[in-house]
């Protein structure tokens, strides 16, 4: 007996369903043109009267779905935090060797920050005079810090932190070594992939003196056990 296909039930939604939706793809429009005048002129480039010019609205009408131009980055900055988070807990979740993970976290780092360069200077970079991420956004950073920090702290213990600091030392070389590998990578071979390139070729040997230095001073530092007669 032949069975009968039936049409798929149409979803229908609310008017203020449609118009959260509506404002959702707007919102969506607007940071997709911004990160495009942002990856031809710079960050520092954008201007609310060329977004509102190429979505064919009025400048005024943008304030409908953001405050201002700050809002707009800080939108950005969310965005970038989000996917740089998202690919952070992938690493969590598939590498279980604590060393290994954190050259996956440079790589995978380096990977989105290929794809999005733009967002990889609004996240970890001050190329906005006068911007600063809000609230909200920067406690979605804290949550990823603390998992970084985790993380590093499985491999270089901070037992003992320098008390003038925020972060121990260590963890601080390691994301300096993290932002600069990914910054000189994309100031000079921007198209290249992870592994290849001046700089994103030194990822391995980048590890291999971050981990030797790390465990002979850990060697330094413990404790001398002495035997009894």
């Amino acid at each position: 007996m032949d069975t009968q296909i039936l049409p798929s039930k149409k979803v229908i939604l609310s008017p203020k369903e449609r118009r959260d939706r509506n404002r959702e793809e707007m919102r969506s429009n607007i940071l997709a043109i911004a990160l495009e005048i942002m990856h031809k002129d710079g960050a520092g480039a954008l201007n609310l009267n060329e977004i509102a010019r190429r979505l064919h609205l009025r400048p005024s009408s943008l304030y409908v779905y953001f405050d201002g131009k700050m809002a707009i980055y800080d939108a950005l900055y969310a965005l970038g935090i989000r996917i740089y988070h998202e690919g952070f807990d992938k690493i969590l979740q598939t590498i279980d060797d604590p060393w290994e993970a954190l050259q996956a976290v440079i790589e995978r780092a380096m990977d989105l920050s290929i794809n999005n360069p733009e967002l990889f200077h609004i996240c970890f970079e001050r190329p906005v005079p006068g911007f600063v991420p809000s609230a909200e956004s920067l406690a979605e950073t804290d949550k990823m810090d603390i998992k970084m920090y985790l993380l590093l702290n499985r491999v270089v213990p901070a037992e003992v932190p320098d008390p003038s600091r925020d972060v121990p030392p260590a963890h601080g070389l390691f994301i300096a070594m993290w932002h600069g590998l990914i910054a000189l990578h994309l100031a000079n071979d921007p198209e290249v992939a992870v592994g290849n390139g001046r700089f994103g070729s030194l990822i391995p040997a980048a590890m291999s003196l971050f981990k030797t230095a790390w465990s002979q001073t850990a060697t330094q530092h413990s404790p001398t056990v002495t035997q009894g007669n």
